[in-house]
C-alpha cells in the first residue's frame, strides 16, 4: 500500500485539489496517484503547493485590531495545505493481463485517498512497472533502454532512490525512431551530452542490428579515451560492444578521426581506431564552400564561374595527365584542389598581368572576359585563404619571388605541388601557356618574378594529402560509429567538413532506388549545437544538407539527433519534424512556452536536476509527455542479458525485471 499524503476535495478533470495530511512531505514535480478500482490508477502531476486559510480564519483575522498579534490558537488554524495537480494518464491493467496507459479523461472523486509514488513502497513499484511495460510496443525489433521513469525531481542521492525506478525502463526501437528525428533541448549543464552517451552506450550493448553513429563532436567530448587507466565514454562504449552477444554486431568498429592541423597517425585498441588525421581539400565541393562561407545564389555562381575558367585553363595546358586529373571534376562536383589553384594563381600570376593598364594579359585576361576583375579576384583569395586556415608565403630565389602556400594550421591538406617552389614554379608555366589562352595575348614568361626559379624534374611531389571524406562515408555504410573531433578547427573549417560529410552521406543514399535506401541500415547524425545548421537562416540554403535531412531523411534512412540549448532557434517546420523530444532543463522562456503547448508542465521545467526530463514521442503507446531519468553513461551497467525475448504479458515482464 502506497503511503497516503491527503484527500481530493475539488475534482475536474483540468485540476485537482488535495487537501494535504499534516505531515505529508509533497514537492511540485511530484507524481501522486488515486485508486479507481483493483486495477486502475490514476496519476496525478503536482503543479504547485499552497498554504491556505481553512474558512473562518481569514475573517478571524481581519477582525483584529493592528496593535494585536494573533494568538496560537488563532495560528494553528493556518496550517492547511492544497497540492494543486494535473490529472495526466490512467494506468489500467486489462482483464486478459496487459496492460494499457492512456490520457485520463475522468477526474478523481472528491474524498478519495490520495497516494504519493516512490521507490521502496510495492504498490508504487507495481504502478510504475505497469507503466513502463504499457508504453512499450511489443516488437521483433530492438528495445533499447532510455532511460527509467522518475515520480519527482530529486536534488539528493536519498531522493533519487525515492524517485528514480531503476527497474520501469523506457525502451524505444531506435531503427524505427531514428529516421524521424531526436531533438534533445536544455540549457548547459542540464546533461544533454551525457544522456546521449548514455543512449550510445545502451544501445552498443542491447542492440541486436546495426545502426550508424556519426557523431559531429565540436568539444571534444565523445572521443576520450584513457585505455584502462580510467574509465571515459570510449573505454564503455568499445566494453559495451564487446559484451553484445548479437552477431550481426560482431564486427562494428569505433572509428574516432580526431581532425588536426599537427601530426598524424593511426593507433587500434580493439574495436577502436583512433586517427589524427587532416582531410585532402580535393574532398570540398563548392556547395560546401558555399554553404560554410553563407554565399549568395549570385556570390555562389561568379565562384563557379572562376572555377571553370581555372579548369578550362589546366585541361588545355600540356601538364601531364596525372597533374592535370588533381584539377578535374570529380563526377559532378568540381575538384578541391582549384581552390588552393586560385590562391597561388592570383598571388603568382594575375598581378604581373596588366592590372591598371589598358591591355590585360594572360589568364587575368581570361577572367576579365567574363566580367571578373581584380578586386574580385583578390576577395575571392582573401575568402578562401581564410576558410582553409593557408598561409602564403613569398620565397625569394637570388632575384626571383614565388608564393607558396603553407597548411600546418589548416584539417585541410593542400597538394605539395604548392608548397614545392620547384614543382609550383613549373605548375603556373603549365597555366600561362596554357592553349585555352590565346597566343597573341600571352604574357611574356620573363615578366613573372618566379621565372628565374629552377624546374628541378627530380623533384617528386606527393600529389593527394590527408583522407578522403568517402572514407569517413564508407566507414558509416558498413554500419560503424564515427566520432568527428573537430575541436581543434575554426568554425569555418568544422562547419566546411561537416557540411560536406552529411552531404556525401546524403547524396549517395539519393542515388539508390527508394526500396534499396530503406533497407539500408539506418544512420543517426549527432550534432552538438543544432542551430548551427537549422536556424531560419541557414536552411534558406538549398545547399544545406542538415536542412534536407532533417525535411527528407526518413526516405533514406537517416536521422538527426539534434542537441541544442534553445529549441526555439531551430525553423519552425524543421522544429515540428523532430518526431521525438527529450526535454532537460531550461529557463528560456520561449522554448518553455513551446514545451508546455505539448504537455509538459511549465512551472518544472526550470527546476529539473541533471538529465531529468520529459520524453515525448508518438513511437511509444502513450501521446502525452513521460517523467523519465536519463542515465548518462557511467550509469548504465553492463550485466549478463540472460533473456532477450520480450515477455508475453504484465506478469512475465514483472518477473523477468525482479529476476524472479
Amino acid at each position: 500500500m502506497g503511503r497516503p499524503v491527503g484527500r481530493v476535495y475539488e475534482s475536474s478533470i483540468s485540476r485537482v485539489l488535495i487537501s494535504l495530511y499534516e505531515h505529508a512531505s509533497v514537492n511540485v514535480g511530484d507524481v501522486l496517484y488515486v485508486k479507481q478500482g483493483s486495477d486502475r490508477y490514476l496519476l496525478l502531476h503536482v503543479d504547485d503547493v499552497v498554504s491556505k486559510l481553512p474558512s473562518g480564519a481569514s475573517r478571524t483575522l481581519s477582525l483584529l485590531p493592528e496593535s494585536v498579534e494573533p494568538s496560537g490558537a488563532v495560528i494553528e488554524t493556518a496550517r492547511e495545505r492544497v497540492a494543486v495537480t494535473t490529472p495526466t494518464l490512467t494506468i489500467v491493467r486489462e482483464s486478459n493481463g496487459e496492460v494499457s496507459v492512456v490520457r485520463a479523461t475522468t477526474p478523481p472523486r472528491v474524498n478519495e485517498q490520495t497516494y504519493l509514488l516512490e521507490n521502496g513502497d510495492p504498490e508504487s513499484q507495481e504502478i510504475m512497472l505497469m507503466f513502463s511495460h504499457g508504453i512499450s510496443w511489443e516488437r521483433n525489433g530492438q528495445l533499447i533502454p532510455l532511460g527509467i521513469l522518475r515520480s519527482g525531481t530529486a536534488t539528493s542521492r536519498s531522493d533519487r532512490e525515492r524517485k528514480y525506478f531503476k527497474d520501469a525502463r523506457v525502451q524505444v526501437d531506435l531503427e524505427t525512431l531514428i529516421p524521424k528525428h531526436i531533438l534533445v533541448s536544455g540549457q548547459t549543464g542540464a546533461g544533454k551530452t551525457t544522456s546521449i552517451m548514455g543512449l550510445m552506450v545502451n544501445w552498443a550493448f542491447n542492440a541486436k542490428k546495426p545502426i550508424s553513429w556519426l557523431v559531429i563532436d565540436r568539444h571534444g567530448e565523445y572521443s576520450r579515451f584513457s585505455g584502462g587507466y580510467r574509465e571515459e565514454f570510449l573505454d564503455k562504449l568499445v566494453k559495451a560492444l564487446e559484451a553484445n552477444s548479437s552477431p550481426d554486431l560482431s564486427d562494428i568498429g569505433v572509428y574516432v578521426y580526431n581532425l588536426t592541423p599537427k601530426g598524424s597517425g593511426e593507433s587500434r585498441y580493439g574495436r577502436l581506431v583512433v586517427k589524427h588525421t587532416q582531410i585532402n581539400v580535393g574532398s570540398l565541393s563548392l556547395d560546401d564552400i558555399a554553404m560554410a562561407l553563407e554565399l549568395s545564389d549570385e556570390e555562389a555562381s561568379w565562384l563557379e564561374i572562376i572555377l571553370e575558367t581555372l579548369e578550362n585553363i589546366v585541361l588545355a595546358s600540356d601538364m601531364d595527365d596525372r597533374l592535370k586529373q588533381l584539377f578535374q571534376r570529380r563526377g559532378e562536383s568540381l575538384s578541391g584542389h582549384l581552390l588552393p589553384l586560385l590562391v597561388a594563381v592570383v598571388d603568382n600570376v594575375c598581378n604581373y598581368e596588366g592590372i591598371g593598364e589598358r591591355e590585360k594579359k594572360g589568364v587575368y585576361r581570361e577572367f576579365v572576359s567574363q566580367g571578373i576583375y581584380i578586386n574580385r579576384l583578390r576577395a575571392w583569395r582573401n575568402r578562401i585563404v581564410s576558410l582553409l586556415n593557408l598561409t602564403p608565403r613569398k620565397i625569394t630565389v637570388n632575384s626571383s619571388t614565388i608564393t607558396i602556400l603553407d597548411d600546418s594550421n589548416s584539417i585541410f591538406r593542400v597538394s605539395e605541388v604548392f608548397k614545392d617552389k620547384h614543382a609550383l614554379r613549373e605548375l603556373l608555366e603549365y597555366i600561362v601557356t596554357s592553349k585555352a589562352i590565346d597566343f597573341r595575348y600571352r604574357q611574356s614568361l620573363t615578366k613573372y618574378k618566379w621565372y628565374g626559379i629552377d624546374v628541378s624534374r627530380e623533384t617528386v611531389t606527393q600529389l593527394e594529402r590527408g583522407i578522403d571524406v568517402n572514407e569517413i562515408v564508407e566507414q558509416l555504410e558498413k554500419g560503424n560509429i564515427v566520432i568527428l573531433n573537430v575541436s581543434s578547427a575554426s568554425s569555418y573549417q568544422a562547419d566546411t567538413l561537416v557540411l560536406n560529410t552529411v552531404r556525401r552521406i546524403l547524396t549517395e543514399r539519393m542515388k539508390l532506388p527508394p526500396d534499396e535506401a530503406r533497407r539500408r541500415k539506418a544512420i543517426v547524425i549527432v550534432s552538438e549545437e543544432a542551430p548551427l545548421y537549422l536556424s531560419p537562416e541557414k536552411v534558406k540554403s538549398p545547399r544545406n544538407a542538415f536542412a534536407r535531412v532533417a525535411r527528407e531523411g526518413r526516405k533514406f534512412n537517416v536521422g538527426l539527433i539534434a542537441i541544442t540549448q534553445l529549441a526555439t532557434m531551430i525553423e519552425r517546420q524543421l522544429l515540428a519534424n523532430m518526431n521525438t523530444l527529450i526535454i532537460l532543463r531550461t529557463k528560456y522562456r520561449a522554448d518553455i512556452d513551446y514545451f508546455s503547448s505539448i504537455g509538459v508542465p511549465a512551472d518544472e521545467i526550470p527546476r529539473l536536476n541533471d538529465r531529468e526530463g520529459y520524453l515525448y514521442t508518438p513511437d511509444v503507446k502513450v501521446r502525452e509527455p513521460i517523467p523519465v531519468y536519463f542515465p548518462g553513461w557511467f550509469e548504465v551497467e553492463l550485466e549478463s542479458k540472460s533473456s532477450e525475448r520480450a515477455p508475453e504479458s504484465f506478469e512475465e515482464f514483472a518477473r523477468m525485471i525482479r529476476g524472479v
